[in-house]
């Protein structure tokens, strides 16, 4: 599912493609146009998280086959802190993407 995502938003994908901010119907109406910049800036957030995610795999990926020792204790619970972290944004970003576009249909 990550990498669907993550393809599509590379892609231009998402659910605002197709939408633009300044047809006629949304640029006579203020609050279509804020709601539609919202989005896409939830949207630009969400697709960052998703790259950091995306970065921090590979990289988790790249010390697994190193010897851990290289590493302090203190690093490897840093890196953990800082994935959970991105997580939880990562799913609040998509909750509030999910709840905006059920309120625009």
């Amino acid at each position: 599912m990550y990498t669907t995502i993550n393809y599509s938003l590379k892609k231009g994908g998402g659910f605002l493609r197709g939408r633009d901010l300044n047809d006629e119907k949304t640029a006579s109406d203020p609050l279509t146009k804020f709601k539609l910049e919202i989005m896409e800036k939830n949207q630009r957030i969400l697709n960052s998280n998703l790259l950091h995610l995306e970065f921090i795999n590979r990289f988790e990926s790249y010390l697994g086959n190193k010897n851990t020792d290289h590493f302090p204790l203190e690093f490897y619970i840093e890196l953990d802190k800082i994935k959970r972290e991105i997580q939880v944004k990562t799913l609040e970003t998509s909750e509030n993407l999910n709840r905006q576009y059920a309120v625009a249909i």
